[in-house]
């Protein structure tokens, strides 16, 4: 369904077409909501990255690197695009970077706000990044799977939202219902690797 489509259901469900901004908002909510209900495959971008010269460490910027991050899945030491060997950086923590002997891990990245540090045992200049992105949510390019295969999801949690902020709280508690019911088919599609 299209942002129009889903808002049009809204209103069906709650009869409150004075409350356009209110409705739009909950669907942007509801469409975030479902895309971060789950690390779904459906959300995996990759992407390959080039830094400017070969070093031991290297770091990416999420923000002015990736539009719509939302979570790290893997990222590869490669030697070239066509690399689908490569070596697969290790995720730690910022205060996990020492080995039990003292020594800095290596094949390993962290995050530490909006930046990705690797460290690797040789000088790189080439990595393969998995990456979780979110959807875009304006109402003219709003892009969603969920909106096209499970639309429903949106539509009742939005409107749940919608009831319970002006105060329907037994309509907003049966939307809920739906909700759960919705969810169960979102995980059903949204994790399968085949199929589609």
């Amino acid at each position: 369904m299209t942002f129009a489509e889903i808002l049009e259901e809204v209103y069906l469900i709650t009869n409150r077409r004075d409350l356009e901004a209110q409705t739009k908002s909950a669907i942007k909510k509801a469409t975030l909501k479902a895309h971060q209900s789950d690390f779904y495959y459906r959300d995996l971008y990759e992407t390959g990255m080039e830094f400017d010269e070969p070093n031991h460490k290297q770091y990416i910027d999420l923000n002015s690197t990736f539009a719509n991050f939302n979570a790290i899945n893997y990222i590869k030491r490669v030697e070239n695009e066509n690399d689908e060997q490569g070596v697969v950086f290790t995720e730690v923590t910022p205060d996990n970077v020492v080995d039990d002997y003292g020594y800095l891990k290596r094949d390993v990245y962290y995050v530490a706000g909006r930046n990705i540090e690797l460290r690797a045992s040789c000088a790189f200049d080439k990595v393969l990044v998995g990456l979780y992105v979110l959807p875009v949510l304006t109402e003219e390019d709003y892009s969603s799977w969920v909106a096209d295969l499970v639309p429903y999801f949106i539509v009742h949690e939005a409107a749940r939202t919608v009831l319970r902020v002006i105060g329907y709280l037994e309509e907003s508690n049966a939307q809920r219902a739906e909700v759960a019911e919705q969810l169960k088919i979102l995980k059903q599609i949204g994790l399968a690797t085949t199929g589609y």
